[in-house]
């Protein structure tokens, strides 16, 4: 996996922390942290038992792990403070009496947004009182857990390929093709209210009006290179077109509504939001190949992403 590769993981990571929330998070937690250690335990829970207030255990290091993914972060700092006390009491008294709680790490779900001192203060009085190191584990702290993961593991933790930068080198079968569109079709689709579209812009402007990056926009104009194969399939399923053109019009429009748009590298994210959602959850590279051309197909028809403005009046 090469820089643009593992840039690619990177931000098809983070867009899976975003929407992970609850036991989704929980359970991407596992994954990464089970496919980085071999000695990481996940208890299961059982009954009225439950998992004795533990989602996550080193059966080595004893290090043990509660998971607290709220829907939004940066509220309800209340219920996460009395979710730190009340599970790392009921913790240490189950695990202690056979296997001895060495350290203990909240791992909190902040979406990359930072943690409230609250939560610092209460932890550190818990440290004191049990005699015991307590530390946050937050999303950043996942994150650098996956980036040490080799390229299969990645891919199986998001559940999603992780593009190539072969580029044009890709030959996209009818088979993958087929598959991924009757994916995609299957989508649920919202109809959203047309906005006027021009007529199709310079391909190199519009990734420069959207501010994608170099790695993007040479995965977008790799694509391109293969629509020769597309029109061939759409020539066989001419139906097939509109109906796209509108799933891929609504996973635009959700990634829209889902990333906020105030940072550098929103529009990667947004790609690989749409990218994701649109690949057959299976981590096959062929199914990221074929999406990869529905994608350059479609951004140049102004159906995703924005065309650049070329009057004052746009």
């Amino acid at each position: 996996m090469d820089a643009h590769e593992r840039y690619f993981a990177r931000i098809l990571f983070r867009n899976k922390v975003l929407e992970s929330k609850g036991m989704d998070f929980e359970r991407l937690f596992v994954e990464v942290m089970s496919s980085a250690n071999a000695d990481f335990r996940s208890p299961k829970p059982h009954g009225k038992e439950g998992d004795w207030k533990c989602d996550g255990y080193d059966s080595k290091t004893g290090q043990f792990y509660q998971v607290y993914a709220p829907e939004k972060p940066t509220e309800r700092v209340t219920d996460a403070v009395a979710k730190l006390e009340d599970a790392l009491e009921g913790m240490l008294e189950k695990w202690n009496e056979f296997m001895p709680v060495k350290e203990y790490f909240f791992v909190y779900n902040d979406a990359f947004q930072g943690i409230y001192p609250e939560i610092e203060k209460r932890l550190s009085e818990l440290s004191q009182k049990h005699k015991l190191p307590c530390s946050l584990f937050l999303s950043r702290d996942l994150l650098r857990v996956f980036e040490t993961l080799d390229d299969d593991a990645k891919a199986y933790c998001i559940q999603c390929p992780i593009p190539e930068t072969t580029g044009s080198n890709k030959v996209v079968s009818y088979e993958a093709l087929n598959e991924v569109v009757n994916y995609i079709v299957s989508l649920p689709y919202e109809r959203h209210k047309p906005e006027r579209i021009d007529l199709s812009p310079d391909f190199l402007k519009k990734i420069e009006f959207n501010a994608l990056s170099q790695p993007v926009a040479d995965l977008l104009k790799g694509g391109a290179h293969q629509i020769g194969a597309l029109d061939r399939y759409f020539d066989m399923e001419p139906d097939l077109k509109v109906v796209l053109q509108q799933r891929f019009v609504a996973l635009y429009e959700e990634g829209k509504q889902r990333i906020a748009n105030n940072h550098r590298g929103y529009g990667d994210e947004l790609f690989f939001y749409i990218f994701e959602k649109a690949c057959p959850q299976e981590p096959k590279k062929f199914f990221g190949d074929a999406v990869e051309v529905l994608m350059s197909y479609y951004f140049e028809c102004c159906d995703i992403f924005e065309p650049p403005k070329t009057t004052l009046f746009d």
